[in-house]
């Protein structure tokens, strides 16, 4: 079963932002562990944010695109065979521990399981 291994809260940011990472799950861009989720404050809310490779076209034009971004809140990361890994919303709650509560039982969804299998396929081609 899988469970939730650690977090981050980056103080970087203006507002609450924190990584989690969940076991089985070890998906690497440039040397650096990626997330599978993250959690954003959004005004009184926060956000679970999942994390999602996208195989892309130009990876020029939105490599650009996302340099230029002010309001850029979600995490992303270009890998060497131009994939961006991005993070994409897939749910709101009032506090932080609702969101981790979440994201305990979303993990191990039949789904969610098979997302996470092809994240780790994508990242080893």
């Amino acid at each position: 079963m899988a469970s939730i291994t650690s977090v981050s809260i980056n103080d970087s940011y203006a507002y609450h932002h924190e990584s989690v990472f969940i076991s089985d799950d070890n998906i690497v861009v440039d040397s650096v562990q990626l997330p599978a989720y993250t959690i954003t404050e959004n005004d009184t809310k926060f956000e679970i944010n999942q994390r999602l490779p996208c195989t892309l076209t130009n990876p020029l034009g939105m490599k650009r695109y996302y340099e230029t971004r002010v309001d850029n809140k979600h995490l992303y990361k270009f890998d060497s065979n131009d994939v961006l890994w991005t993070y994409e919303r897939i749910d709101t709650y009032d506090t932080i521990t609702e969101c981790k509560q979440f994201i305990e039982g979303y993990i191990n969804e039949a789904v969610t399981q098979s997302i996470l299998l092809s994240q780790k396929e994508k990242n080893t081609t």
